[in-house]
């Protein structure tokens, strides 16, 4: 392998390849448009989980100068909801205003002042509404979490799957241990 550089440099380049077709890459520079990830959709719960996932988001962001995308789904008919019809709307309405302010709050946190960064909130099953955000808003890449709090060890949670599934874009799932349940259970 050849190689070029200027020892401690901030321009330190080296050549990578063999044949007539190698590429130049220097450090700090752009990655290639071939990979260019312009806008990250990362859907969360608040769970340990999803906001390890948002670490693992930024930390590939920076490099890639993609835009992130937060996006909580309030379940308005969750699994086992012994709620009434005419209670569902109160629901919604608890869960987007508790939402909006957690999503405020972890956006200060962890993603870092210049990095694009916007919060959307949606309704419904999060399994569809991610699909549909990831869809609607041209996501190039989707950051989640294996799994969720209720996921077997070892297991895919069954929102993970199904997004997997059925996507429009790669889906890079991050690993992680719960620590600790949702803020709305």
């Amino acid at each position: 392998m050849n190689a070029n550089a200027k020892i401690g440099s901030r321009t330190q380049t080296a050549t990578r390849g063999l044949d007539s077709g190698a590429r130049r890459v220097t450090r700090g520079a752009a990655p290639p448009a071939a990979l260019a990830l312009r806008q990250i959709l990362v859907p969360l719960d608040f769970s340990d989980c999803s906001q390890r996932a948002l670490q693992s988001a930024v930390a590939l962001a920076k490099p890639f100068r993609s835009g992130l995308i937060l996006l909580y789904v309030a379940e308005n008919k969750p699994a086992g909801c012994e709620l009434g019809a005419c209670h569902l709307p109160a629901l919604e309405s608890d869960l987007r205003r508790l939402g909006r302010k957690e999503l405020a709050k972890l956006q200060k946190r962890t993603v870092p002042p210049g990095l694009r960064c916007r919060a959307l909130i949606r309704a419904g099953r999060s399994d569809t509404e991610i699909i549909d955000t990831a869809k609607s808003l041209h996501a190039d890449l989707i950051v989640m979490a294996t799994h969720s709090c209720n996921s077997q060890p070892g297991h895919l949670g069954s929102t993970t799957e199904r997004v997997a599934r059925a996507a429009p874009c790669p889906v890079l799932l991050v690993p992680v241990a719960e620590m600790c349940v949702p803020f709305f259970l």
